[in-house]
């Protein structure tokens, strides 16, 4: 699946605020698959927007992720 910034910054939004042991360790495991390191967020420049608290970046440095998630891992942002 590929994924742009923006995705992965809205996609911890539709996950589950709670749940089992299991549960638990998908969400931990999908949401370091789709993280924003720091060599990234200097690259493309991620920063906030201090007048109106809005998450900017340059998008022409962007390049999107090629993430992989399992069987369980889909079927759980998908509850």
């Amino acid at each position: 699946m590929e994924l742009s910034v923006k995705d992965r910054l809205y996609l911890p939004t539709f996950l589950p605020a709670r749940g089992n042991f299991k549960e638990f360790n998908l969400k931990k495991e999908i949401l370091r698959k789709i993280a924003i390191g720091d060599e990234e967020r200097k690259t493309i420049n991620l920063r906030e927007n201090a007048e109106d608290k809005r998450i900017e970046w340059d998008v022409e440095k962007e390049h999107p992720l090629e993430v992989e998630f399992s069987a369980d891992e889909m079927a759980y942002w998908k509850i």
